[in-house]
């Protein structure tokens, strides 16, 4: 059984109000994050644009509350109807970032608190996140909504999101050595970096690895004389 007109624009209009209070709690949570240093760039440009999206959740439920859901505009408000859910979505999301980036556990940075929350949400960066959700209400804004200023201030706040340095970027891999500092068999190394070679023997280096083998025994003409003194005085004793 479908809804009808009126009870589907009730439900939509629902879930924007919902959205826009929980959307609402969490942009002002992250109002404190301007005081928190050593985060990247992207999380203080989401603790001043998250209050945006409310107000443009608070727009669309107005305006879906104020016109009739007609053929050309049912796909619109569906679509308003996912976003809102959506935003709900993602304001878990939100939350967990700023509750570990504001905790007081000293064992890890700034950054690294915000890496490991993200880890844990998926993996996505936060600016990925708020791009995602300022384009889409973008895109309604431009079909349900009238307040011109609103829609300019979506369009800005996408673009300044759009450039923002990635937060998540691959960790530098460190200058890897390995170093041998006896006799013996020198393992294979498969990544890059410096093999050191410490003591005798030789060191081969070929065509993406290296190994090392031990320094050769010692030949017959090495030995000391006192060695072979030694050595004749042990044959005598047992004939």
């Amino acid at each position: 059984m479908t809804l009808s007109s009126d009870a589907n624009r009730a439900q939509i209009t629902r879930s924007l109000s919902v959205a826009a209070f929980v959307l609402e709690n969490t942009a002002e949570s992250w109002d404190a994050i301007q005081s928190i240093i050593g985060l990247p760039e992207a999380l203080y440009v989401v603790g001043k644009t998250l209050p945006i999206l409310p107000i443009l959740l608070k727009s669309l439920e107005s305006s879906i509350k104020n016109n009739e859901e007609t053929k050309d505009s049912k796909e619109s408000f569906a679509a308003a109807y996912r976003f809102a859910e959506l935003s709900q979505q993602q304001a878990k999301y939100f939350d967990a970032i700023f509750d570990a980036v504001s905790s007081t556990d000293n064992h890890n940075t700034k950054e690294q608190k915000y890496r490991i929350a993200a880890n844990k949400c998926g993996g996505r960066p936060i600016e990925a996140i708020l791009k995602d959700l300022l384009q889409q209400a973008a895109g309604l804004a431009t079909k349900l909504v009238a307040d011109e200023d609103l829609k300019s201030a979506l369009k800005a706040a996408y673009d300044e999101v759009a450039k923002l340095t990635p937060s998540l970027a691959e960790d530098v891999e460190g200058h890897v050595a390995i170093n041998n500092y006896g006799d013996g068999v020198q393992l294979y190394h498969a990544g890059e970096g410096d093999q050191n070679h410490c003591t005798g023997g030789n060191q081969y280096n070929g065509n993406g690895y290296n190994f090392h083998t031990s320094s050769p025994p010692k030949d017959e003409g090495s030995r000391t004389n006192e060695q072979k003194e030694e050595e004749e005085k042990q044959r005598d004793q047992r004939r």
